[in-house]
Order: structure tokens, then sequence, then C-alpha cells
């Protein structure tokens, strides 16, 4: 795992070149943690970023204008919105849209830490995470007795529970496809095997349904990984498949996770299940959002503006008799969606192009860990949306940037 030699070879240049590269693991094991006071280490990284030697390219520049794109549009779309003090806090909520694609991308790329050190402290934060969310659930389970205490929100004491299972399932894959590649002796596996098994019980703990759906999509991406590579050998066989009993049993001792899946099977496959359950219930929300977003953009096919999409949706809820989905103010669970009604068409277009260019960069290199993660966020792009959270902006703006800039 971290080792002095990572961190030697992770340092050089001037003064503020150390404290540059150093910003930014403080970033990467404080982000799995919490996401309060991320400002701090962000900050600094741009202070230093300021002294820090520069270079520049044609692609670099392409590749920093299309991620940075999509807060640019945020800021267009400034001009003809209404609610302007909510827009100005979206700018300033999602500014890492810009930031991280921005530094990383003009900053040397030996100032960018080793890969290797930064997943490391990214997974050294997720451990203490998991340890931090184990220990308050068993603090509030001995004060009210409720099992319910070790699940969902009640777990994840500081990201939504989708957010910590997108970590738990990246970190994961840190592990499995990082730290295994060059592994061929079944000793060196004991503590990757310990950690994997501390992170797939916070993806059970968590119990979100997109985690489970994710996790059983990572172990197929890895078996895939390791066939290719030729390196599918009985050892890695065996530690997949203990991986996956653990995860299978979990699951099925687990009643909230259990039932939060099976329920949600019988919404889609079942109109009247659907019609019957509480409108503000985890499914028929999405579906219903879902449904009422689309026929507003095709109303709005400029966008209603950064700080406007909230009360277009709270009107057409009212609108359409769901007045709970109003009084929470349930945004459309799908950054497509989100991106699409509130900056436009053409905004989403562009989002999209930068996601496909970065596949491309993917697929030229062929690095796993960078598709894998690419994979991850679109799909949770798909039914949450992730970047109205801080949790979920940082992760993706920081990561994506990073694992564009840095190569193995």
């Amino acid at each position: 795992m971290i080792s002095a030699k990572d961190f030697r070879e992770s340092f050089s240049g001037s003064f503020f070149s150390r404290l540059f590269t150093l910003s930014v693991l403080i970033s990467a094991i404080w982000l799995p943690i919490t996401p309060k006071g991320m400002g701090y280490p962000i900050g600094f990284m741009v202070i230093f970023w300021l002294f820090t030697p520069k270079s520049f390219s044609r692609d670099k520049g392409l590749a920093v204008l299309l991620f940075s794109a999509i807060y640019l549009f945020h800021l267009v779309a400034m001009l003809y919105t209404e609610d302007v003090d909510r827009g100005i806090r979206d700018l300033g909520q999602k500014a890492s849209l810009f930031i991280f694609p921005l530094v990383f991308g003009t900053v040397l790329e030996e100032y960018l830490p080793k890969r290797k050190l930064l997943f490391d402290l990214f997974l050294l934060g997720l451990i203490f995470s998991v340890g931090i969310s184990i220990l308050d659930s068993f603090i509030k389970y001995s004060e009210s007795g409720l099992v319910t205490d070790f699940f969902m929100s009640e777990f994840s004491y500081s990201h939504h529970p989708s957010y910590l299972a997108l970590f738990l399932n990246f970190g994961l894959s840190i592990l499995l496809i990082e730290n295994l590649k060059d592994r061929k002796k079944p000793k060196g596996w004991g503590v990757v095997l310990t950690i994997s098994v501390f992170l797939v019980l916070g993806v059970i703990y968590s119990a979100s349904k997109m985690g489970f759906i994710h996790f059983l999509f990572l172990i197929g991406f890895v078996l895939t990984y390791w066939l290719v590579r030729q390196s599918l050998n009985s050892s890695r066989v065996a530690f997949i498949l203990s991986l996956g009993v653990l995860f299978t049993t979990l699951f099925f001792a687990n009643p909230t996770a259990k039932n939060r899946i099976f329920h949600s099977v019988e919404v889609i496959k079942n109109e009247k299940v659907a019609a019957s359950e509480d409108e503000t219930g985890s499914t028929v929300a999405r579906l219903t959002t879902w449904e009422l977003t689309i026929d507003e953009i095709f109303r709005h096919p400029l966008g209603v503006g950064t700080g406007d999409i909230q009360d277009v949706l709270d009107q057409r809820y009212r609108k359409e008799g769901f007045d709970l989905l109003a009084e929470k103010g349930l945004n459309p669970h799908n950054v497509f969606l989100q991106v699409s009604l509130a900056q436009g068409v053409v905004a989403m277009s562009v989002f999209l192009l930068s996601l496909f260019f970065a596949f491309w960069k993917t697929w030229k290199r062929k690095d796993w860990i960078y598709a894998f993660f690419l994979l991850s966020v679109v799909i949770h792009f798909m039914v949450e949306s992730m970047l109205e959270k801080q949790s979920g902006v940082i992760f993706f703006a920081m990561i994506n940037a990073y694992l564009y800039f840095k190569e193995e």
C-alpha cells in the first residue's frame, strides 16, 4: 500500500510545487470522509497552482475546454435566470467543474501525484469513512435499539448513501484492478482481501439500490479485465468468488437492502403496485419526475436558467397534483435531464461530447481504471442528479480531470 518511496517520487520541484502536490493528496483523502471543508484543500491547491510551472498544448487545451464547458453553460444560463440568488449558490457549489480541469490540465504532469499514491490515500479515506459510519451507527443503536440505525442515511453519516456506495465501488475497483494487476502470488492478496471485505460491508450498509447494481457491474468488469489481460487464474477466481459470496450472503441477510431491490422491481413491472405506492417513494418518484422533466424540456429546449429549474418543477408537480414532491423540492434524479432543463439541450449535448471524448481517451490508452470510473458515473448520472451535491460534483470533477491528465 502506501510507501515512503511513493511519497518521495510524487514530490519534486519548488516549494510551491510540493505544496500543490500535497494539497491534491489532502483532497483525495478528505473527499471520501466528508464534503464539509473540502473548500480549504481545493483553495490552497489553486493558490499553489498559481506559482507552479505550467504546460500548455492544443490537445490539453481542448480537454480543458470540453471538461469545463458544462460550467461555462451554467454561467451563460445565469443571463436568463430569474432566481439569481439560487443561481449564484449553484455556481459556487459547482465551481469544481471548472477548477479541476483548468488546474490539472495546465500544470506540469510531473507535479500531479503518482496514481498509486493518490489511490491509496483515497482508499485510506474510505476506510476511515466506513469505520466512522459503523461506530456512529453502533452509538445510535445503543441509544435507540433500532437496527435501522445501521442502514441507508443512518449509516452514511456525511454522504448521501448513493454517493458513498459509488465511492466504495470505485475503491474496490482500485483494489481489484490497480493493486492486483501485478500480483501473481496469493500471499500478496491478504491486505487487499481484508480491505475489500470492509468496503463490501460499507456497500451493504449504505443500502443503495444503485450501489448494489454497481457492485455486480464491478464484478463483471473486473472479470473481463482479467480475461483480456490473460491473467485470470484460480487465485483470482477464488478471490472474486469470495467477495461475491460475501456480498450475496450479506444482501439476503439484510432485509432493508433486499426489500428495496425487490420492491423496485415490482413497481417497474406492476402498474398497480406503482399506483398504490406513496408518490414520494424512491422508484415511483423517479419515474414521475423523469416523465414531467422530459415534458418540460420540450417546452424549454434552451433551458429555464441556472437558478430556476426547481421552481419550474415544483410548479409542474403542483399542477399535476403531486404536492408532496413539490414540498420535498425533488430534482430530476438524472444529470442529463437536469442539465437539459436548466441549461438547455445544447449544453447537455456538449456535456455528452465531453464524456465521449474521455471514453475515446481511455480506449486509446487502454486505461481500465479510467474506463470503469466513467462508466460508473454515467450509470449514476442516469438515476441521480449527482452534480447537485458537493460530494458528487467534487468526486466527478477531480477524479475525471486527474485520470485524464495523469497517465499511468
